[in-house]
């Protein structure tokens, strides 16, 4: 598939994202990572993870994607439309740069109530208002809790909600 042959070339961009997310939402955010059940949906090469390994933060995700691109333990290849984990799995769903590609919201009924949804979209100068109206869209019902943006090469809209619906 055409991911795993540009997942290399997106590494310092990626990492760029992540320094953004860490600053903005600092380390004890981060850290309640180690304490819950994380699924990185789009995980691409694992860079999320590595990242936070980097940093410190050692949490047990479980890493999706649709093609096998990395070894990372445990690392499911799954559409994200259509998740193979039973309903409320996940405490939080971290969603980097893949909420175009779903079409539609399986993410919503593996995350339990209360939960957390880290996602963003990239945008250029003259989509933002669309890019982050689509966020908006997918995470109706959802309570945002912030909403920013991120990145130096490529930017991000950003958006932290909970989960304010049963599954």
């Amino acid at each position: 598939m055409f991911f795993s042959e540009i997942y290399g070339s997106w590494r310092k961009i990626q990492e760029e994202k992540y320094e953004g997310l860490w600053s903005i939402l600092g380390r004890d955010f981060f850290a309640a990572f180690e304490k819950r059940r994380v699924l990185d949906l789009g995980c691409g090469s694992g860079y999320f993870e590595s990242f936070l390994r980097s940093r410190g933060v050692n949490a047990g995700i479980i890493s999706v994607d649709v093609e096998f691109t990395k070894k990372v333990s445990p690392f499911v290849i799954a559409d994200g439309d259509s998740l193979p984990f039973r309903d409320g799995s996940f405490d939080i769903v971290v969603c980097v740069d893949t909420a175009h590609l779903l079409g539609g919201s399986d993410f919503r009924r593996v995350l339990r109530k209360n939960g957390i949804l880290l996602m963003s979209v990239f945008f250029n100068g003259t989509n933002y208002g669309e890019r982050a109206e689509m966020l908006k869209e997918k995470l109706g019902g959802f309570e945002i809790l912030l909403e920013f943006e991120t990145g130096k090469r490529e930017r991000d809209c950003v958006i932290v909600a909970k989960n304010s619906m049963t599954s």
